[in-house]
C-alpha cells in the first residue's frame, strides 16, 4: 500500500507517488506485473487511482518530485556516511512514466509483455538527468568507482 500518511491529499507525502483522478476506469493500458489487471489501484478515500507497476502493494514513486528526489539523496548520504559503497538502483528503466500517462501500443508478442510495447511506461529519456543530478548530489562520496 502507499504508505499511510500519503493516503491523504493533504499530506506533504501526497505527491512522492504517481496518482490520477479516479474516473471510474485506470487511466491507461497499464497492466501490473505480479496481479492480475491493471496497474493503477484506487484509493476510495481520495477519489483518486495511485500506480504499483509490480503490485498495488508496491506503489511508484513520481521521480519527477523534487522533495522526493531531496529525500531519496539524503537516505543515500546517510547510507554513504556510513561507509556502503554503492547502491543497486532496482528496476530504474521504470523509474519514470509518459507525464501524459498514454496506453502502450498492442503488440503481438504475448506475456511477459501483456501484449504491450512499453513505450510509455518504461525507458523515459528524462531518466537520464535524474541519474546525472544523482551521481553529482552531494549523496554522492568520491571513490575509485566515480
Amino acid at each position: 500500500m502507499v504508505r499511510r500518511g500519503a493516503l491523504s491529499k493533504d499530506s506533504p507525502k501526497h505527491g512522492w507517488y504517481l496518482w490520477t483522478p479516479d474516473s471510474g476506469r485506470p487511466p491507461n493500458n497499464w497492466k501490473a506485473v505480479f496481479e492480475l489487471g491493471s496497474a493503477w489501484h484506487p484509493n476510495p478515500a481520495t477519489g483518486e487511482r495511485y500506480l504499483g507497476t509490480f503490485t498495488r502493494h508496491q506503489p511508484e514513486f513520481d521521480w519527477r518530485n523534487t522533495e522526493l528526489r531531496s529525500a531519496i539523496y539524503d537516505i543515500m548520504r546517510f547510507w554513504f556516511d556510513l561507509g556502503v559503497d554503492g547502491f543497486r538502483l532496482d528496476v530504474a528503466t521504470g523509474y519514470l512514466k509518459d507525464a501524459a500517462l498514454r496506453s502502450n501500443p498492442f503488440s503481438l508478442k504475448a506475456n511477459p509483455d501483456f501484449f504491450q510495447r512499453h513505450i510509455y511506461d518504461r525507458n523515459q529519456s528524462e531518466v537520464h538527468g535524474i541519474f546525472k543530478e544523482m551521481r553529482s548530489s552531494p549523496t554522492r562520496r568520491a571513490s575509485a568507482y566515480s
